[in-house]
């Protein structure tokens, strides 16, 4: 949704939702800086965490009002979730790949090409 809000304000220069777009995008960013949130950890998936990179990349990209500079900024946000993504590639299975949950606390494993297109795209 954040992405789309970003895009709105691009396409049409109205400034209207920006504060709601970068209060939302900065109060998932967690304590690490890389939209890995306390109150996801349990259940954060590798696409859930790519979707709020896209965004900050959109935000790069598009000149987005950028935080109050004591705050995370957007590439680097983006840089971060990608560097983290890049340590659980793993090569173990399947000729390599991205889980799609985040954390060993989810019971389930799969490999899913959709998480693996999404650490692309941030690369």
């Amino acid at each position: 949704m954040f992405g789309s809000l970003i895009d709105y304000w691009y396409y049409t220069g109205d400034p209207t939702y920006n504060s709601v777009v970068t209060q939302g995008m900065q109060f998932q960013v967690g304590q690490y800086n890389n939209y890995e949130p306390q109150n996801q950890t349990f259940d954060l998936g590798n696409d859930d965490q790519a979707f709020w990179a896209m965004s900050a990349l959109d935000a790069a990209e598009t000149n987005f009002p950028n935080p109050p500079s004591n705050n995370p900024q957007w590439l680097p946000l983006a840089q971060a979730v990608f560097n983290r993504q890049a340590q659980r590639w793993d090569n173990a299975t399947c000729g390599g790949g991205l889980a799609g949950n985040s954390t060993p606390l989810m019971r389930v494993s799969l490999k899913w090409s959709y998480t693996c297109f999404c650490l692309l795209i941030t690369a």
